[in-house]
């Protein structure tokens, strides 16, 4: 009965308290763990190690018996050994992550089309423990960077938006894809060159960035539209010569290569 546990703190500038007693004094049985808590906020970021000493003052009469008769207390104390118990405190931060880039349109074979209007979208997410400030939300900036086949950038955009814990956002940029090839696209939150950290504080630095690649296809499309065959006063009359009007194109046209398009023109009827 009425057994005391006491435990010290070393915070992470290495100054240790004095041994203080936790909770209420308790009867430990033989069967079951008997629990002592104690409610600890922790001020300072980085390591602290917990240490505990159970009938520090030497008040229970215990077995086993060391060689002349006395009390064997060593194993009373956590960490007389040198053991402790460890905990690292983190800062309560945000951790703004890319979780997902699209590309569209796409064709039925899930490609990209070269020379059609197209748009990537990426989702960013703050998947740390807090919410971000209105202050870290004005930075937020969203990086597009294309890999291959060409190194480029292809826009920064300001979001402007303070994002809450598991809360996300959708940034969509157009671009249009000029030639049959391998994309690679690269999407950076929180990026600033010459600053690796960026300009939010994060949880984790490491993990700001997602590619994605994709093919695109040529979706070359030749027309043919406004066809007509204009009267030219010639009152419908047969042996009269009537001109033929139409207007030919190509459309989503890749920027590299020279294109020749041939056509044909037959008129069918009743002679």
């Amino acid at each position: 009965d009425d057994v005391d546990v006491f435990i010290k703190i070393k915070d992470p500038d290495g100054d240790e308290t004095a041994w203080f007693k936790i909770d209420d004094s308790k009867t430990v049985g033989l069967d079951q763990p008997t629990i002592f808590e104690h409610p600890w906020t922790p001020s300072k970021v980085g390591w602290y190690e917990f240490f505990a000493w159970v009938d520090m003052e030497d008040t229970i009469l215990e077995w086993p018996k060391t060689s002349d008769g006395g009390e064997d207390g060593t194993n009373n104390q956590f960490g007389y050994d040198g053991s402790y118990k460890g905990i690292l405190v983190y800062e309560k931060l945000p951790d703004l992550q890319v979780t997902s880039i699209s590309v569209s349109p796409l064709n039925d074979n899930g490609q990209a089309m070269v020379g059609v209007s197209s748009s990537i979208t990426a989702t960013i997410a703050n998947l740390g423990v807090r919410d971000m400030t209105s202050s870290e939300g004005s930075m937020l900036e969203v990086t597009f960077e294309l890999r291959y086949p060409v190194i480029k950038s292809l826009a920064t955009i300001n979001v402007d938006q303070s994002l809450v814990v598991d809360g996300t956002v959708n940034v969509t940029i157009p671009i249009t894809f000029t030639e049959n090839a391998q994309y690679r696209i690269q999407v950076k939150v929180d990026y600033r060159a010459g600053n690796q950290n960026g300009l939010i504080v994060e949880a984790n630095e490491g993990n700001n960035d997602m590619f994605k690649n994709i093919y695109a296809a040529s979706a070359m499309d030749a027309y043919v539209s406004d066809l007509d065959v204009p009267d030219n006063g010639n009152d419908g009359l047969a042996g009269k010569e009537y001109p033929i009007t139409f207007v030919l194109g190509m459309s989503n046209l890749p920027d590299e290569g020279t294109y020749r398009l041939n056509f044909t023109v037959s008129v069918d009827g009743t002679f």
